[in-house]
């Protein structure tokens, strides 16, 4: 089901009126069902995928509870500093391999949908015959998306900034929710879950609000990038030899734009939605060619994705035993570049994966590098950007 559908349309106008018709406790159940339904038609089938990811990590959150609170009983019955130090290292050791399974589980099933796609047709060319199995398989509904925030879930639990959720039909509430599920943004369990457990009540401003933003967002999609892509994609299909460099130049910046209007439309649709059920997502985009650098222009595009790979690979690895090692004996080196080494690594991180998050091919990945190398650089010359700008005379 798309966003723009009549069918859409529909579920959101019923589970709207709905919402403000049901007692206000039980407003969060309405938007589990929207969700759930929104989700089932779209699939056209079983979630499997939705529910083995949403039992993961409703059972790994408990688990990571329970440790957490048997950790600290164990703690205050300690005396010395050394069995302190000896009790939290074994507590900590235990909730890695939980979370590590967590991860091979879910990452390995994200994995195996998005390849299992692209394999099947592979198989039947090489072999001549029906790939079986693959040939069956269909992608989850934003597969991508809930994976992702799931796991940020699990990480947020495992360093106790947010509180473990007891009922299993809110995590998928906060998994499936169905403004954000196919497009995203990606959200976090606390925000969340505390505006998913307040009262809500009508406001006629905020349903206009939603709704103008919810018509903004569809124009951008249907009557600017739509129409930007019927262009584009004549010149891209054309022989380059045949077409003047004037065109490919217009054909390239169009691109640019039918991009950005593309998916920002989708986020204000999915935005507007939530903002009629008085629900707040996190912004995505904030005028991203306006940036005045690389790395200002990623800071103001999918703005939720880059603040996941931060939070949750970044800091991940620097606060990990590895980069702490690697932090250390860098530090040695001269010239204060020691000091760039576990961040520059980090940056080389998070820009792989994100590149592999978008698509399945190399080419993604050397997309992802490209980036991460123009970022490291970035990284590691930001010290001198002060002085060379007052040499130059172009302070800003």
């Amino acid at each position: 089901m798309q966003l723009i559908s009549y069918a859409f349309v529909i579920l959101w106008m019923f589970t709207f009126a709905l919402y403000y018709l049901v007692p206000k406790k039980a407003q969060w159940y309405v938007l589990s069902g929207a969700s759930l339904l929104f989700y089932v038609i779209g699939l056209k089938g079983f979630p499997v995928g939705l529910l083995l990811t949403g039992i993961t990590t409703y059972g790994c959150g408990l688990y990571l509870d329970g440790n957490l609170t048997q950790e600290k009983e164990a703690l205050r019955q300690c005396s010395g500093k050394e069995e302190k130090k000896a009790v939290k290292a074994a507590f900590q050791r235990s909730r890695r391999r939980v979370q590590s399974l967590y991860l091979i589980c879910n990452l390995g099933l994200l994995l195996f949908y998005k390849y299992a796609v692209i394999a099947a047709p592979v198989l039947e060319r090489l072999t001549g015959d029906h790939a079986g199995f693959l040939g069956k398989v269909i992608m989850p509904l934003g597969i991508s998306f809930y994976t992702l925030t799931a796991i940020g879930y699990v990480v947020d639990a495992g360093r106790e900034n947010c509180e473990v959720e007891r009922n299993p039909l809110k995590i998928l509430l906060f998994l499936a929710y169905f403004p954000s599920v196919t497009q995203g943004p990606f959200t976090r369990y606390q925000q969340m879950k505390e505006q998913f457990e307040r009262e809500h009540v009508f406001r006629y401003d905020r349903m206009l609000r939603g709704i103008q933003r919810f018509v903004w967002g569809a124009f951008k999609k249907l009557v600017i990038a739509d129409r930007m892509g019927i262009f584009v994609d004549r010149v891209y299909g054309m022989e380059v030899s045949s077409v003047p460099g004037s065109i490919l130049i217009c054909a390239t910046a169009l691109y640019m734009l039918q991009l950005y209007a593309d998916f920002s439309g989708y986020i204000d649709m999915a935005a507007g939605v939530s903002e009629s059920l008085d629900i707040t997502l996190p912004d995505n985009f904030r005028r991203p060619y306006f940036a005045g650098s690389v790395a200002e222009f990623w800071r103001r595009w999918h703005i939720s994705l880059g603040n996941w790979f931060k939070d949750y690979v970044m800091f991940s690895f620097v606060m990990s035993g590895t980069g702490r090692k690697i932090g250390k004996a860098c530090k040695k080196k001269g010239n204060g570049l020691g000091r760039q080494v576990v961040p520059v690594i980090g940056t080389m991180l998070v820009w792989f994966f994100t590149g592999l998050w978008h698509g399945r091919t190399v080419s993604y990945m050397l997309w992802g590098l490209y980036y991460g190398v123009i970022m490291s650089v970035s990284l590691v010359m930001e010290p001198n950007y002060a002085a060379w700008k007052e040499k130059l005379s172009c302070a800003r």
